[in-house]
């Protein structure tokens, strides 16, 4: 919707105001002078930029199958404030989930942390695990090989500890499983929360800005400041 926005604007509006603008010679604001920058790009590549914006979620999925590409983008995804978070905390719980579905078909927590490494899908998280677990064939407790995991909370760390101990991390897993699908019910409607207004205020930004940078020169234009 702001894509259509601004190429209507750039090409039916902003060109009359350039014309007004230009009939009295005058500097204008550096402010107004981008948009008429904008204003031309944007007549000028309208067709790529609507192709782009069309390409777009084709070329993330396409980047996303390859090796380099789903690193550079899950790295990018866990910067993003909140939504990273929700994304670290789903991978985590992919983890526990799967393992813990491993140990109660009867594999051992050797055997059972391959297949839920590998259920991960973000690579950032999935590898800072994948590294900490890897001396766990030296007879390593996972708890303490986790205990430094940034990405793990220290719930779920105390628990793991706890299931150890106790001969019964299934029974913990699920705790932490449990605290992890509220934390992420809660991340969810947060984001859904915050999107709408987010986006209201980056277009009201975007608009408002094209809108003060022509009515600046207008407000001299009719003042008689331009043209002295």
């Amino acid at each position: 919707f702001l894509l259509a926005n601004m190429i209507v604007m750039s090409i039916k509006v902003i060109p009359i105001f350039r014309e007004i603008f230009a009939e009295f010679q005058q500097e204008l604001p550096l402010n107004t002078k981008i948009i008429f920058l904008a204003s031309d790009f944007v007549r000028s590549y309208y067709i790529l930029l609507i192709l782009f914006t069309a390409a777009s979620p084709f070329i993330i999925i396409a980047a996303m199958r390859t090796k380099t590409g789903k690193k550079i983008l899950d790295k990018t995804i866990i910067l993003i404030p909140v939504v990273g978070k929700l994304v670290i905390d789903s991978s985590v719980n992919t983890f526990l989930k799967s393992l813990t579905l491993t140990l109660k078909s009867g594999m051992t927590i050797i055997e059972s942390l391959g297949p839920a490494i590998y259920s991960m899908s973000n690579y950032v998280v999935k590898d800072s695990i994948q590294k900490d677990v890897q001396p766990i064939i030296e007879g390593k407790p996972l708890h303490e090989l986790l205990k430094n995991n940034k990405y793990i909370k220290d719930i779920a760390k105390t628990l793991i500890e706890t299931g150890e101990n106790s001969a019964k991390i299934e029974t913990t897993l699920d705790k932490a499983i449990y605290y992890y699908n509220i934390e992420i019910s809660k991340r969810i409607d947060r984001v859904n929360r915050l999107i709408e207004p987010a986006l209201i205020i980056f277009f009201g930004v975007v608009v408002g800005f094209i809108v003060i940078s022509l009515a600046i020169p207008m407000f001299k234009i009719s003042s008689g400041a331009f043209g002295r």
